[in-house]
């Protein structure tokens, strides 16, 4: 899981198995990548020749908004989130 917190924060588009428990929270298909069926090799080749032939522009949107998606797990974000949880 973590490695794909790791590829969002360098701007990278990210393909993720279904069964990795950050999936839902960090991928938004389409947006900043996919989010592929475990053991399904068929699926998974469609996602990856899908972001290889993607434009210059369409990918950098898509690196854009995984770094933004990311950025809601900072450490600021974190520490946010704590003080919040203690004044309740």
């Amino acid at each position: 899981g973590l490695s794909v917190n790791e590829a969002m924060n360098f701007g990278l588009p990210v393909i993720i198995s279904d069964t990795c428990g950050s999936a839902r929270d960090l991928v938004e298909e389409n947006k900043n990548g996919h989010i592929c069926v475990t053991g399904d090799t068929v699926q998974l080749g469609s996602y990856m020749r899908q972001l290889l032939a993607m434009d210059e522009t369409a990918y950098q949107d898509m690196a854009d908004y995984s770094r933004l998606l990311i950025s809601r797990y900072d450490y600021a974000a974190i520490i946010r989130n704590i003080k919040t949880i203690g004044a309740a």
